[in-house]
Order: C-alpha cells, then sequence, then structure tokens
C-alpha cells in the first residue's frame, strides 16, 4: 500500500493506488470494494498525496 524509497536516508514512503482503494473500502465499511474505477481512484490519490506528509517518518 506504501512504496518505500530504499535509495533515501530516511526512507521516504509514498502511498500507492491500492492505499486509496483501501482505506475507502474502511471508511465505506466494506461497502464499496470496487478496484475497477481507477478514474476515482486516481482521483483520490492525487488527493492523498497533496496532505501527505513526506517529511514526517
Amino acid at each position: 500500500m506504501v512504496s518505500v524509497n530504499f535509495n533515501s536516508k530516511i526512507k521516504t514512503r509514498t502511498p500507492k493506488l491500492s492505499y486509496v482503494w483501501y482505506k475507502r473500502v474502511i471508511t465505506t465499511n466494506g461497502k464499496n470494494l470496487a478496484y475497477d474505477d481507477i478514474d476515482v481512484l486516481t482521483n483520490l490519490l492525487k488527493t492523498e498525496l497533496t496532505t501527505w506528509d513526506f517529511w514526517y517518518q
């Protein structure tokens, strides 16, 4: 769900598409398990990346 940059000294982590999918599954209490709506998930990931704190590890 999170990509780790092992070439970085601080091992930065970046959420992947599966991260926002799983987050949506949790927030909908498992009612939305769809993974084929790539456009929606991509937009959710873009939104998540704007709030993601890359410096907090």
